[in-house]
Parts: C-alpha cells; structure tokens; sequence
C-alpha cells in the first residue's frame, strides 16, 4: 500500500471503531461476543497500519535530513508533529509520482495512486494539491507583494463592507439622559472579489526531461512560479481593467512639489498620508530606476536619504521602511504614479481552490518537448485603502 492508501486505510479503521463505542454507549450496554471480535479485529489492524506508516515515515524522514516538519519547526505535541511528517512524507511521494508522469512512468499504478485529485486522459493529466500549493509556495517566496496581501480561496463571489469616512464618520458625543442621542453613521460601500480566468504554459524539453541529472519537478514549478509571479505582480500593482485591481488604483494620491521630479519633501508628505497606527507593515515599491534616483538625494545634514542597513541583511531602507523594486512599476516622468507607500495587506488577493497544472504530451511532441499549462481563476481589490498611499509626479 503507498503512503496514501495508508493514510486513508487508518482514518477509516478509526472511523469504525468509534462508530462501535457509539453504538454501545448510545445503547447503555456492552460487546456481545461477536462485536468484541470485530472491535478486536478492527484494532489489530489500526496497529498494523500504523506501524506500516511509521516505517514509511521513517524512511521519508531519512532522505529529507532530519526535517521533523513542513514548516521546518519543532511541536510540542507528539500527535501533531507525526502527522507533520506524514503530511510531509505524503507531499514528497506525490512530488516523486509527478517526477514519474514527467518522464513517461505515469502507466505505473503506485504513480498513479500515489498522486492526489489526479485526472488521466490519451494527451496527459490534471494534476491537482500537491504541486499546485508547491508553485503558490514558491509565488509567496519571490514575489513580497503577493505574500503580503491578504488572500483568500473562495469558490464565488463574495462582498467585503467599507466604511466611507471621508464625509461623515463614526463619532461619540456627550449626551443628555431622557433625550435622543446624536447618531452619525459613516456610509457602507462594498467591494466585490471573485475570479478572473489566467493561463500559463511552460515548454520543456524532452532532452531536458530524460536528464536523470536534473531535478525536473523543481525545474517545472520554479518556471511555472515565475510566470505566475510576474502575472501576479503586474495586476497587484497596475492592474487590468475590468479584471484585477491593483494598489496604483488608490485614490490616495500624493503629488510632487515640483514638475517631473522627486525631491525629499515629497518622499516625507508620502509617507505621512498614512495615519501613524497603520505605519508598522508599511513599505516602499518603486521601479529600480526610480531607487537609483532616490539613492542620490541627501537631507540637510548630508546623509542620503536611502540606507542600506546592517539590521536588515543589507536590505535598501527609506525612514526606517524596506524598499521594494519591480520593472513593472512606472518610472520617473511627468504624470505617473512612481511610487507606493503601502501595506500590502490592504490589497485583498483571491485564487480560487480549483486550480490546477495539465500536463500536455501530443501538443508539443513535434517540437520534442512537453508542455505545462496552469489554469487559474484570480481576482484582487483595494478593500482597507487608507493602507495605500502613491506618489503621482506633478505634470508640467
């Protein structure tokens, strides 16, 4: 039996056994004689089960170099730092079936049960789980706006209320006893997040493919993750219209003093455009033109306005915040939004549960190659807007 089958075989033994001391006790009396015995039976095989799993745990952990959990932390307790490794032990059985499909062993049965809510058809397969949380993972790691928002996995759409306090917000106000007190209510606006249809496909070769020497599945996710990556910067910072909103959509708007230009007044008025209680998750994000621009201003003492500081691993800092650069932001020129002052948790990312990665063989088999195609539906909006601030520069 795989990992899997195990796994499933065990919940299922537990699942009986419980329905049986239910009954009893529901029932207010013991075994009979032949429920002893399938009480009994059921036990014996949850222990052989059981130590079946421990020893292909064990065997998991020794090719993973002693990582005790997926999260790469110790756990207090012994219950929940064994399913850790099973979860773990279960996910690299699954990455080695999906190795095995890439190369052509996908006829293999332990392959095949081996691999989670996987379809099989003539021109590949549908891979789902595993993989397709492997490449989300990798997403978060090199892409910082998307770790930062705040993501959700719904199926629909759903709406989130916001309150509008620009004109007539929630106040307390002395009042008088036997006498109406004084009511404000801030109007409720809501903003909807739902799903928008994005591909990607990735084409490797066969060659590369049929090198033992190479680890393929990292290769497959790291190729997928940085298309998603750039997909995903892009909208979560300009957007699209009519599909995803992105954080320069803000109508939280700094301009420059002067035309063209970024001084270091303007840098200042940016960041106190957010309310002091919302600073500590703040952060810069600019276009690397634009932090080599920056590096060059000085304050009047004479130091420069951008730090690399030590604290930080050498990371670019602006006033105590971390600066971030992507080439999809707009750089320096009259009338664009350069620069955002923002906490990415303010920007609300969905990615619907039902994504998945196909594998296609006939398409590309011309070309010596197979193909990787990641279907998703994605949606992002600005829901907690005083977290965002831009810097337009001033038009002449």
């Amino acid at each position: 039996m795989t990992l899997k089958e195990l796994r499933e075989r065990k919940n299922e033994l537990i699942t009986q056994s419980e329905a049986m001391l239910d009954k009893i006790a529901e029932e207010k009396r013991a075994f009979d004689e032949e429920e002893q015995k399938q009480y009994d039976a059921l036990g014996l095989e949850l222990d052989n089960v059981v130590n079946q799993l421990e020893q292909r745990v064990a065997l998991r952990e020794k090719e993973m170099r002693g990582v005790k959990d997926v999260d790469g932390k110790q756990t207090e307790d012994g219950n929940e730092q064994r399913e850790s490794e099973e979860q773990r032990a279960l996910e690299l059985e699954e990455e080695r079936a999906f190795e095995g499909l890439i190369r052509g062993e996908s006829a293999n049965a332990e392959c095949r049960d081996a691999l989670t809510n996987t379809t099989y058809g003539d021109n590949g397969a549908v891979i789902g789980t595993t993989i397709v949380n492997r490449i989300l993972r990798k997403v978060e790691n090199i892409c910082p706006i998307y770790e930062g928002a705040t993501k959700f996995h719904f199926k629909g759409t759903v709406q989130f209320p916001v309150v509008d306090e620009s004109e007539n917000a929630v106040v307390m106000d002395y009042a008088s006893e036997f006498s109406d007190a004084p009511a404000t209510t801030a109007p409720l606006t809501s903003v909807s997040l739902s799903g928008y249809l994005a591909n990607v496909t990735c084409i490797v070769s066969r060659s590369l493919i049929n090198n033992a020497d190479v680890d393929i599945v990292s290769y497959v996710i790291t190729q997928m993750a940085i298309a998603v990556k750039r997909f995903l910067e892009k909208e979560c910072l300009i957007g699209t219209n009519n599909k995803m909103t992105g954080i320069l959509s803000s109508a939280n708007v700094v301009e420059t003093a002067a035309a063209g230009i970024i001084a270091l007044n303007d840098v200042v008025d940016l960041q106190a455009s957010i309310p002091d209680g919302l600073q500590e998750g703040c952060a810069f994000v600019m276009h690397p033109t634009t932090r080599t621009a920056l590096r060059k201003l000085k304050g009047d003492d004479g130091h420069y306005l951008l730090n690399w500081d030590a604290t930080t691993g050498y990371k670019p800092m602006i006033f105590g915040k971390p600066v971030y650069v992507s080439d999809r932001m707009p750089q320096v020129a009259a009338g664009n939004r350069a620069i955002a002052y923002v906490d990415f948790s303010g920007l609300y990312v969905n990615i619907r549960e039902n994504l998945n990665v196909q594998v296609l063989r006939e398409l590309f088999a011309r070309q010596h190659a197979d193909g990787f195609t990641l279907w998703a539906e994605m949606d992002s909006k600005i829901v907690e807007s005083q977290k965002i601030a831009i810097l337009k520069v001033k038009s002449a």
